[in-house]
């Protein structure tokens, strides 16, 4: 099996747990349960059913899942044994609002909502891979550490050719990291309005009310 199969397979495997492990989190499981129940779901995922492995059926749905997706799996999976989240707040702002941002310049091109073929970028090499680059030493003056990473390690994936695609957008964003990131966005800004529209009447409330 090619070396980029298996990537991807491990990938997969990895966003596996990671999703089970949240499922587990907002259930309030143990420690000791999430990583027995991580332990499980990976040897059922690895263990060959039909012939082949549950990793390889999710594999042909979700494709090659991106450095942003991996990155994000391993963070969750590992907070399990660091017992704390490694993605400080504003790290993780700043990472789910440039994936927002690259989602809404690459899928709605790419889905037909326009003339211009933002894919393409993605093949050409120079152009494209500065403005990337660029964008993850701007990340790195903020000290955003994740986000540097998530740039630095997509380049390196692609220059050393570790998936079956030449298009750097495979290794940078894929529509599951997309979909978390937009979400988190959007409920990110509806939560800041909600709590603006509370604070303005919380304030007309405790305003003195004066005599004509």
């Amino acid at each position: 099996m090619a070396m980029s199969a298996l990537l991807g397979l491990a990938g997969v495997a990895l966003a596996y747990c990671a999703l089970l492990l949240n499922v587990m989190r907002a259930q309030r499981q143990s420690r000791a349960v999430q990583i027995g129940l991580m332990v499980m779901a990976l040897f059922f995922a690895l263990f060959p059913i039909l012939d082949e492995p549950l990793v390889i059926y999710f594999r042909g749905v979700f494709g090659d899942l991106s450095v942003a997706t991996l990155l994000l799996s391993g963070a969750a999976v590992a907070s399990v044994f660091q017992r704390q989240d490694l993605l400080v707040a504003q790290d993780k702002r700043l990472f789910y609002l440039v994936i927002a941002m690259m989602s809404l310049l690459l899928y709605p091109f790419a889905l037909g909502w326009g003339q211009a073929d933002t894919y393409r970028l993605g093949y050409h090499f120079g152009l494209f891979e500065w403005l990337i680059f660029s964008i993850g030493l701007f990340a790195l003056a903020l000290r955003a550490f994740f986000v540097t990473a998530w740039i630095a390690l997509s380049l390196i994936s692609y220059e050393l050719n570790l998936y079956e695609s030449r298009n750097l957008w495979d290794y940078l964003i894929d529509p599951v990291v997309s979909i978390i990131a937009l979400s988190a966005v959007i409920s990110s800004y509806v939560g800041s309005v909600v709590r603006g529209v509370r604070h303005r009447a919380l304030k007309s409330k405790k305003a003195p009310v004066t005599d004509a």
